[in-house]
C-alpha cells in the first residue's frame, strides 16, 4: 500500500489491525480486509472524505462487525499461545534460576500457567479495548501498566500461600549443573524469539527482573534493604523504560 493517507485514517487502519489480530483472526485475511479497507479511505479523502463517511458508524461497531465475519484462526492463536507462555516461563526461570532457588511446589506448577492464561485473554481484551476507543496516551499507558501488575500480584499470592498457609506441600527442585542447563537453554529460547520477533524488549525485561538480584549480591546489605532494592529497581527501570517509549511514541505522531 503505498498511497497516502491522512493521520486519522492511518490511525484507524492501525488500531483496526490491532483489533483483528488481538480478536484471534487470520493475519492474512486482516490485511486483505485493510488494504481494500485503504484503497476506499484514499479514494474518499480525494474527494474530500473522511473516515466516518466510510465506516458509516462508529470505529467500535464498525471493527466488531468486521471481526464478526471473519472466523477465528486457530492455528495462529495456538501459535502465539505457545510462544508467550514459553517466553514468559522461560524469563520466570531465568530469574530463579539467577537467584539460585529452582524450587516449585504443586501449587506454583498449577497455579502460574493459570496465571498466564488469564493475562493472555485480559492482554487481548486490552487491545481490543484500546483499538476500538482510541482513548488518550496517558489512559493507554495507564490500563497497561496496570495490566503489568496484574501477573507480579497474582504470582506474588500464591508465594504468599506457600509461605503461610499451603507450608506443607512437596517441592520439586533444580540444582547444581540442571539449574545452570535450564537457565541458558531459556536464555536461548528467548534471544531466538527476539531475532524472530526483531525486538529487544524480551531481553530488556530478563535485565530489569535480575539486575536487583546482581545488586544484592554484589553488595553487603540488610534483609530490609535487599527487599526495597528488589521491590523499587524494576518498578524505576520499567517506569523508566515505558516513559522513553510513551515520549518516542509522541514524537513520532507529531
Amino acid at each position: 500500500m503505498t498511497m497516502t493517507l491522512s493521520k486519522e485514517s492511518q490511525d484507524f487502519i492501525e488500531n483496526l489491525r490491532l483489533y483483528l489480530i488481538s480478536s484471534g483472526k487470520n493475519e492474512q485475511d486482516a490485511e486483505e480486509i485493510i488494504e481494500e479497507l485503504h484503497d476506499h479511505l484514499h479514494e474518499a479523502e480525494q474527494h474530500g472524505r473522511s473516515v466516518d463517511h466510510i465506516i458509516g458508524q462508529s470505529p467500535k461497531s464498525y471493527m466488531k462487525e468486521i471481526a464478526g465475519e471473519m472466523s477465528l484462526d486457530h492455528k495462529q492463536l495456538a501459535k502465539w499461545f505457545i510462544v508467550i507462555a514459553i517466553g514468559a516461563f522461560s524469563i520466570m526461570l531465568i530469574s530463579d534460576a539467577v537467584k539460585g532457588d529452582m524450587s516449585y511446589s504443586i501449587l506454583s506448577l498449577v497455579g502460574y500457567p493459570t496465571i498466564m492464561i488469564l493475562f493472555l485473554l485480559l492482554t487481548a481484551t486490552l487491545f481490543r479495548y484500546l483499538a476500538s476507543h482510541k482513548p488518550r496516551k496517558a489512559v493507554e499507558f495507564t490500563l497497561t501498566g496496570l495490566l503489568g501488575f496484574f501477573p507480579v500480584l497474582f504470582f506474588l499470592g500464591i508465594l504468599l500461600l506457600e509461605e503461610y498457609v499451603f507450608t506443607d506441600l512437596p517441592m520439586y527442585t533444580l540444582d547444581g549443573t540442571g539449574r545452570v542447563v535450564t537457565g541458558l537453554l531459556c536464555l536461548a529460547i528467548l534471544i531466538a524469539f527476539s531475532i524472530q520477533m526483531k525486538t529487544m524488549l524480551l531481553l530488556l525485561v530478563v535485565a530489569f527482573l535480575n539486575i536487583p538480584a546482581l545488586i544484592t549480591d554484589a553488595f553487603t546489605m540488610g534483609e530490609e534493604a535487599a527487599l526495597w532494592v528488589e521491590g523499587l529497581v524494576p518498578m524505576v527501570l520499567f517506569g523508566g523504560y515505558a516513559f522513553f517509549v510513551y515520549l518516542r511514541t509522541v514524537k513520532t505522531s507529531q
